[in-house]
């Protein structure tokens, strides 16, 4: 099997020792910032199915205030470019519109650092949301500690 959310889950280590106690583990990783870059530039050209796949129609999950440069990450997406309206902009001082692709590498600079800062710089296995997981997921040794407890 290759699937790599299984690293992450809470529950498939302990289901994995229970139905394959001798199994042999090859965990193959990535460098973490090239990772959650990747995982950024995913959500920024991100399609919802195969019918707006087909019809060339991404979404991005990521907004930007035009007066800041705030950058922020919204679960409602969009389309890149286009004004976020309404009560789903964080702040209505000001101009949001979703990131375009492919987005300014600065843009990804900003918000990896505020979502650090604002999640205190320390991964929560047990946050599975979506920013949570582009962020941390690459801090491998936090989820490897629970495949380590069954096979060592």
């Amino acid at each position: 099997e290759k699937t790599p959310s299984y690293a992450t889950s809470l529950i498939a280590p302990n289901m994995m020792a229970s139905l394959l106690p001798n199994a042999r583990l090859v965990v193959a990783i990535r460098n973490p910032a090239d990772r959650a870059y990747s995982h950024f530039l995913m959500y920024t050209r991100h399609y919802l199915g195969v019918p707006s796949a087909l019809r060339g129609e991404p979404v991005s999950f990521f907004i930007k205030n035009e007066a800041t440069g705030e950058v922020n990450y919204i679960a409602k997406p969009g389309i890149g470019g286009s004004l976020v309206l309404g009560t789903d902009a964080p702040t209505s001082n000001s101009e949001w519109r979703y990131l375009s692709y492919p987005p300014d590498p600065a843009d990804f600079d900003t918000w990896i650092r505020s979502e650090i800062e604002r999640s205190g710089g320390k991964p929560n296995v047990r946050d599975t949301s979506r920013a949570h997981r582009i962020v941390y997921e690459g801090f491998y040794s936090t989820y490897l500690k629970q495949w380590l407890r069954h096979y060592m």
